[in-house]
Formats: structure tokens, sequence, C-alpha cells
């Protein structure tokens, strides 16, 4: 599963996800990412800063015949090519 790790700094929290998102949308180069915010700060200026981690996560719809499909890109979950997805164990 691909991952990327880095800082981000903004005016709120909804902010740093976004930020967060649209870089590691454009890092992945794909749409179905998932971001975790850690290390979270506010400063005397106003500005909030985290570092953040995003991992590719297709969220899917489970079919019983044929592949399992993502909701969010409609990418198809083959067996032989499975999409990454969200992992309750961390």
């Amino acid at each position: 599963m691909s991952a990327l790790s880095g800082s981000v700094t903004g005016e709120s929290r909804a902010d740093l996800i976004n930020k967060a998102t649209a870089t590691a949308t454009k890092y992945m180069g794909v749409k179905c990412v998932r971001v975790f915010l850690s290390g979270e700060s506010f400063d005397d200026s106003g500005a909030f800063s985290a570092n953040f981690e995003a991992q590719e996560h297709h969220p899917l719809e489970l079919r019983s015949y044929g592949p399992n499909v993502c909701r969010d890109c409609g990418k198809k979950d083959w067996p032989h090519e499975r999409l990454p997805q969200w992992r309750a164990n961390r």
C-alpha cells in the first residue's frame, strides 16, 4: 500500500486536511486517499500545523457476482489485482 507523510500548516484543522488530501491525491495519482493527522499544534499567530500520513484507500461496494467496485472512483477490485482498503487494525 502506498503512503505519503509530511507536515502541513493552515488556518484551521479542515484546511490542514484539505491541503494534505490535495497533496496526496496529486502525489499518488488517485483521488481515493485517507489522511491521518498527528502532532497537531496551534501557535500565537493563529496558524495550525500538524504532521500527516496519507494512504490510498478505496471504499468498496461489495458484489456477490463479479469484482467489487470502488464507490468513489469506480475502479474494480479483481482477485488478481486488489485495491487497497481500510484496515481497522491501525
